[in-house]
């Protein structure tokens, strides 16, 4: 789906959407289509990174980290296998572009959708902004970091990003100005969410550049 609006909706060559599915999403992997990426940007152009997956807090709990496909489960494996945000924002930060959009359909508790820890012995991530996110940066996340990121209700594909692609698409321009911001996006997905799910909370959060 994100694929098909990047296309077909903001003009992206085809060739220049590099995916990683299922597998494929290992630590080296993802940093290296990223370096790619930045190679591929155009100055002043607009690089887009969308995860989807699971998250965890950082060893100091200042920090989430995205959980690579083949992280096992206890914190000492989990680490060195994943990819802490200020690390992905700051790879990110290394291209020509004018603006950097992330979107992490991902939460930082380390929980899974019963509660339990992703690996024994995560502690919750405190609420810390990331000192990584600039003024020409947006990062659109699907939770807080004390929430689990979940489904809509009968629907098998991810709430954020669901949302996320609607609101882009028109569903949040409530002002009809014809453009959509980071945190049009995270208002629209967190009131949706208000009242349709029941049994978990889901706030998602908009940080750093307003544009998206």
């Amino acid at each position: 789906a994100w694929d098909a609006w990047l296309v077909r909706s903001r003009g992206v060559r085809a060739e220049n959407v590099l995916q990683l599915h299922d597998r494929e999403a290992r630590r080296e992997l993802v940093l290296k289509a990223i370096d790619d990426a930045t190679k591929l940007v155009r100055p002043g152009g607009t690089l887009w990174f969308v995860f989807i997956g699971h998250g965890a807090p950082s060893p100091d709990m200042k920090d989430g980290v995205l959980v690579g496909v083949d992280a096992d489960q206890s914190p000492l494996a989990l680490y060195p296998r994943s990819i802490p945000r200020n690390e992905l924002l700051a790879a990110l930060s290394r291209g020509k572009q004018g603006r950097t959009v992330v979107v992490l359909d991902a939460c930082f508790s380390g929980q899974t959708n019963s509660g339990a820890p992703i690996a024994p012995g995560l502690q919750p991530m405190l609420p810390v902004a990331s000192s990584a996110v600039t003024a020409s940066t947006v990062v659109l996340t699907a939770g807080t970091s004390t929430q689990f990121a979940g489904p809509l209700p009968g629907l098998d594909r991810p709430a954020f990003s669901y949302l996320a692609l609607g609101a882009l698409r028109g569903w949040a321009d409530e002002n009809g100005d014809g453009e959509i911001t980071g945190a049009e996006v995270a208002q629209y997905s967190r009131g949706v969410l208000r009242r349709v799910v029941r049994g978990r909370e889901q706030t998602p959060t908009s940080d750093g550049a307003s544009a998206a």
